[in-house]
Order: C-alpha cells, then structure tokens, then sequence
C-alpha cells in the first residue's frame, strides 16, 4: 500500500477505544486491579474507568476535530501515547499476576508431587499388610479346620492314646490361633490407620488439584483479557504510527513516491536516514535527510538539494532519548514499517569560552561572519564577548580558522577534514590533554603551565581575546596559568541565555586560573542567524502546500489566486499545480540572482 493510501485507510480510534472500560487496568505504578471469587476475577477500579473514560472522550473529541489541522494532529498523538501507557501498565500488571498465579502453581504441583509420592507409599504400605492379612485368615481358616478334625477324633474316637494325642495337637493349634488373631489384628489396626492416612492424602491431593485448576482458570482468564488489552494497545499504536505520519502533507508523502525514497534507509552507522521532526521555520512536520551533511536538512525533489532549517544548523545532537523528556519530539520508520521515536535538540554549533573578567561567559550583540561549523561556509553569529580557546589543526601557523579549530562539536584534532564526533568542547579539550598523556582522568585533571606551553608550541593552543575575529595569542602573555578539566562528563544546558537565542552549556568544575584569580570557561551553543538574502529564501518554506519534502511555498499574496486555482476542480488541478511549480522555480531563480548580486 502507498504511502497516501496509508494515511487516508488509517484505523478510526473509536475502534479501539469504544471498549476501553471493558478491560482491566492499572494506574501509573499503583495496583487496581483486584482479585475476588475463586476465578480471581479483575475488575477495574473507579480510579481507571474515570481515566480511560476520560482519554476515550478526548480522543473522541479530537477525531471530531479539523483531522488535517497540525496542532490537532499532536493532540491526538499526545493522547494516544497516554492511552498506550495506560494499556502497558494494564499487561505489565496482568504480566505480574499470571506470573506470580503460574509460580503458585509451580510451588503447588511441586508440593502435590510429594503428597502423591507419599501416598503412593502409603498405598503400597497398604497393599502389603493387606496381602498380610490375607495370609493370616488363609493360615486361620487352615488352623480352623485342623482344630475341627481334631475335635471330631476326640468325639468319635475310642482310643484314649488317639483322643490325648488329638487333645494335645488342640491345645498346640488354640495357641496358634491366639497368636494369629494377635497378629490379625495388629495388621486390622494397620490397615485401618493407613486407609485414614491415605485418604488424608487423597484429600490434600484433591485441594491441590481444586487450586491448580482455580489458578489456571484463573491465568486463562487474565490471558484473556491481557490478549484483549494487547489488541487495543496494538489498535492504539496502529493509530499513533497513522497520526505520526499524517502530520506531513500528502505532497510530501507524494514526493517519496514519486522519487522512491525509502523512508526505511540506514546511514553506515546504523542511524536512520530519514526523519519526522518539526521545522523551526513554520512549526510544521517534515521529512528530513541526515545523510547531508549530517544535517537536518529539507529535500528538494526537483533538484535533489536541501535547505537547513532557518534556527540553528539544524543537527541533531543525539539519536537517543533525552533522559528528561527535553528536546523535541523525533521519529522515523523501522523496516518492518513501524514507526519508532525518541527526544532530541535542535543543537548548533559550539566552542569553548574563558570568562577572563569574572562576569561570567557572555556574548556580543555584534554579528560577525564566522565559519563556525568549518564546512567552509561563513556563518553569521553573535560573537563571544569573552575569550575563545582555539588551536592550529593543520599545522599553518594560523589558530581558531574556524569552528574545526575551536574545542565543540565540530573540533577536528587530527586534522583530516571530519569532524570527530566530540558532544561538546569539554570532551574535545579532555581528548586532546589525554592523547598527549598530560592528564589520567583520575588524580590528574589539571592542565598546568607546562602541559599549556607544550599544547601550544605541539598544536597552536592559543586564545583569542576579543571574540572570533581577534588575533590568537599565547595563555602565557593571556596570563593563564592553568586549566581545570572537569571528572564529570554530566553538564547544564542553558536555553537563551543571553537572550539572542544562543545557549550556554557548563560542567561543574571546569575553570582556569589567570593572574592568580580562578574563572569559569563554558561552552557557548551559537544559533546561525539568518541573513536578509536567507530570511528572503525562508519565505519559500513553511506551509502546508509542499511540493518537496520540507519545501514549500509560504509567499500567501503571490500564490493566492493559483492556489485557489489549483483546488478548484479536479480537471483545473494539474494545470494549477503546474503553474504553482513554475512559479516555484521562478521564485528560486529570484532568490539565486540575489544571492550572486549580494556576493558581489
């Protein structure tokens, strides 16, 4: 199925939510969920009823709503992300009790074993005085017979030897018979006891058997109703996955038909390629390419370029959820065409900075040209007000060229063009002094005078004073005579803090010593400001009528009337979108002319 068909087949959410309040539920990490009668049956509490009432007549509420509007689009996401968390804590705690119902039945049938085992001993015991007691009523009965014959000699007989003989083998029998129903009825008692033991144990092994089979109805129950919760929560995450993508233009999702484009693609270290996130320009959701660049950049179908968002170079500083929830809110698809999701910052670009007057780590309102990112482009940025620590990187006797030879996140200590990967200026400052054995990370985390002079004579260390443009001097003659690099790799982000919209991120610990006193150094996060020639390109993108994935046409007054045209009819439609795109690559020709006449 397309892309298109997709998102226009998307499942209802009433579908899933209509039936919310038959199942059962938990609340956050608080058990709701109660067992009564002997099936320990679940019900829902109060609590969970009003919580899922409340979440099914919100998304209803939503779905009643402009479904094309962006902001009505989040809402529903935000909704059915607390839907689904509902439903996973409902199988967590189902997962818990049919867990703990199957270790009750493991421990009972464990213990029915041994009372089986034992009754089986019991039975066998049983069997043995039986066949015992057998014997003695077959040995009587044959005593019996022998003390009657020898009655009938002493009656019948004349002899006197005969009926003394008789009389004496009677009296042996008599004692003999006494001895047997002796032992008869010890084996009579036996038996008796045994037969209550073992039906002791047959009652103990029919309570077992009755709770085995109480807690297996009673698994099959909670199975039933996990597998029900499942399908709601799969029905709810069907639906998010269609609300997530729904939030790009259909001309967009007609782009990556059109082109192709697998939206499932892999970079070489296993990134997604492709993202959703939300322009800064227009607030609206797009597709992106990370592989320009490593940029968060906007396609353009026609000419296979893209543009950068207009806040920021538009990097992404981390593919890994945020552990506090910040950032914004990034997804893409997986190759089985689900759709995964994780937190991550708008970042820009960011070098080390010295407080040398102790008011602490500032900018300038002064907007300087500064390759920043070291691609080679001039950036427009506010300077630093303070002292920025750069480096030589290729040996040219020039320190701090460009953002590649400040300490950021574009820092390039070997030299070879490509960025090394540092999350900020701190780990590349700490890189460097541990590449050349100046500090263990343990005891020893101080730069001091002489692993400052031999950075500086080996790889250019130096500081420029005055902001980016001024000239790199020596720490020495700066009068800095030691650098304390922090154990903690943990630091605070400060969002506009010079209210300019550039950030400040600090590590506690992380200071220098000049002239005796100790200051603080800091990692300043530069937004690239746009330029009027860019801000003229930026109206070109940010609405909803997109002809390429994240490019679009926000000129209102010019495009008006052919966008009226364009909807007007389905027979007027490809002429109109024809006329928009002409006019789209008019627009773009302007934009190249006065970019060339602006480099003049």
């Amino acid at each position: 199925m397309s892309y298109i068909g997709q998102i226009s087949g998307k499942t209802s959410i009433e579908e899933y939510t209509q039936e919310a309040n038959k199942t059962a539920a938990t609340e956050e990490n608080n058990t709701v969920i109660t067992q009564e009668g002997e099936n320990d049956e679940v019900v829902l509490s109060d609590e969970i009823l009003e919580t899922l009432n409340n979440y099914s007549s919100e998304l209803k509420d939503i779905s009643d709503s402009d479904s094309t509007d962006v902001s009505s689009i989040l809402s529903r996401i935000q909704a059915l992300k607390s839907n689904i968390s509902v439903y996973t804590s409902q199988i967590s705690y189902l997962d818990e009790q049919i867990e703990l119902k199957q270790t009750q039945i493991d421990e009972i049938t464990e213990k029915l074993e041994e009372v089986q085992k034992e009754y089986d001993e019991i039975e066998k015991e049983l069997e043995d005085k039986q066949a015992k007691l057998e014997e003695k009523n077959s040995e009587i009965e044959k005593i019996n017979k022998q003390i009657e014959k020898q009655k009938e000699i002493i009656e019948n007989s004349t002899s006197e030897d005969e009926i003394q003989a008789a009389s004496s083998k009677l009296s042996t029998y008599y004692n003999k018979l006494s001895t047997l129903y002796n032992e008869k009825s010890s084996l009579e008692e036996k038996i008796s006891a045994l037969n209550t033991e073992l039906q002791s144990k047959a009652n103990t092994i029919s309570q077992y058997q009755t709770q085995i089979s109480t807690l297996e109805d009673s698994v099959t129950a909670l199975s039933s109703q996990r597998s029900e919760i499942n399908n709601q929560k799969t029905a709810a995450e069907e639906e998010l996955k269609q609300s997530m993508l729904s939030v790009v233009s259909e001309a967009e999702w007609q782009l990556v038909e059109d082109n192709n484009i697998d939206l499932t693609e892999k970079l070489e270290n296993g990134e997604p390629r492709y993202i959703f996130a939300q322009g800064k320009s227009d607030n609206l959701y797009h597709i992106y390419d990370m592989a320009a660049n490593s940029s968060l950049a906007r396609i353009y179908g026609e000419n296979g370029g893209y543009d950068i968002i207009s806040s920021g170079n538009g990097n992404i500083s981390s593919f890994t959820k945020t552990g506090d929830g910040s950032g914004s809110s990034v997804f893409y698809m997986e190759e089985c065409g689900s759709v995964s999701e994780f937190n991550a910052c708008y970042s820009t670009c960011s070098p080390l900075s010295f407080d040398i007057n102790g008011d602490g780590v500032k900018t300038s309102n002064s907007v300087i040209n500064y390759d920043i990112d070291g691609d080679g482009t001039l950036d427009k940025i506010n300077d630093s007000a303070d002292a920025v620590l750069v480096f030589d990187k290729d040996g040219n006797g020039i320190s701090g060229e460009d953002g590649s030879e400040c300490f950021g996140n574009n820092t390039d200590l070997d030299g070879d063009n490509i960025k090394d990967g540092f999350a900020n200026g701190f780990e590349a400052l700490k890189e460097l002094a541990k590449q050349n054995n100046l500090i263990n990370g343990k005891d020893d985390n101080v730069l001091d005078s002489n692993d400052l002079a031999y950075l500086e004579e080996n790889f250019g260390l130096k500081l420029k004073l005055n902001g980016y443009e001024s000239e790199a001097v020596s720490l020495k003659d700066a009068g800095i005579t030691e650098i304390n690099l922090s154990t903690t790799d943990e630091t605070t982000l400060i969002d506009n803090f010079d209210g300019q919209g550039n950030q400040l991120m600090q590590q506690q610990g992380a200071t220098f010593t000049i002239n005796g006193e100790t200051r603080e150094y800091a990692d300043i996060w530069h937004k690239k400001i746009l330029s009027d020639v860019e801000k003229t390109a930026d109206i070109f993108s940010g609405d909803s009528l997109s002809f390429s994935i994240g490019a679009s046409l926000n000129y209102n007054n010019f495009f008006s009337t052919l966008r009226t045209t364009a909807s007007s009819s389905s027979s007027d439609n490809k002429e109109g979108l024809k006329e928009i795109k002409e006019a789209q690559r008019t627009a773009r020709e302007k934009i190249k002319d006065i970019k060339e006449e602006h480099n003049k």
